[in-house]
């Protein structure tokens, strides 16, 4: 049994991370995954949590697997990244609640399957976590196939194991079928996306401290709230 654990991962005095690590069915310690997006919003203010290593993959004694965490799978790149570096099934492991991202549970997992053409599964917790208690956790934890299909699904309200059977040929059947790793346009797309110039949000930010000159700005992480500048005396 190949065993993916969620863990808080601390690795010195004040870096953290949202980690998963993958265990193979020998006991071996294979390697581990970190989450690389944060949401700002009541109940989810991860901001102490620190970003290491994108989206990966690993070969174990059964399948190559790959994880992506949490608030990560709302975002197709790394989703397309483990699919492009061999993922064969997608484990998706969250812990979402309320009614503002349930209905897109079984959208946005189903859609990473058919698009890279492979088996996700997707675990939620269910109930309520005290003491905070922001929402009730809506579980529904499930597998796909490559063709968007849920084959197999836990209760929304009670805790549950989920069993299916993945035929790991159907990956090959798929994606000769859809060729969408192969009629990608790299460069097309590449050549579409803005240039440095145009990210910039707009004009060079107004300094007007007493007796301070702007030195210098970084014009691709400048945010009027959160950018960075350097302020010389004149």
């Amino acid at each position: 049994m190949v065993i993916i654990v969620p863990i808080y991962e601390e690795e010195i005095a004040g870096i953290y991370y949202n980690t998963a690590a993958v265990i193979d069915a020998d006991g071996k310690y294979l390697a581990n995954t970190a989450r690389i997006t944060f949401p700002r919003q009541s109940g989810f203010w991860e901001k102490s949590i620190s970003v290491r290593n994108l989206a990966t993959r690993h070969s174990n004694g059964l399948c190559t697997d790959g994880v992506y965490i949490c608030y990560d799978r709302h975002f197709p790149e790394g989703a397309r990244a483990l699919g492009l570096n061999g993922a064969e099934i997608v484990f998706q492991s969250v812990g979402n609640c309320g009614r503002l991202s349930e209905y897109l549970w079984k959208l946005e997992q189903p859609a990473h399957a058919v698009a890279n053409g492979y088996f996700v599964g997707a675990i939620n917790r269910v109930g309520h976590e005290q003491p905070w208690d922001i929402g009730e956790f809506y579980g529904q934890s499930y597998f796909c196939d490559p063709r968007g299909q849920i084959i197999a699904q836990a209760p929304r309200d009670e805790d549950a194991v989920v069993v299916a059977d993945l035929d790991l040929d159907l990956i090959r059947e798929v994606r000769n079928t859809w060729q969408f790793f192969r009629d990608r346009r790299r460069i097309v797309i590449r050549r579409s996306l803005p240039t440095k110039k145009s990210q910039v949000p707009g004009p060079k930010p107004q300094v007007s401290v007493k007796g301070l000159r702007l030195e210098s700005w970084d014009p691709e992480t400048w945010d009027p709230r959160l950018g960075t500048c350097v302020l010389r005396r004149r």
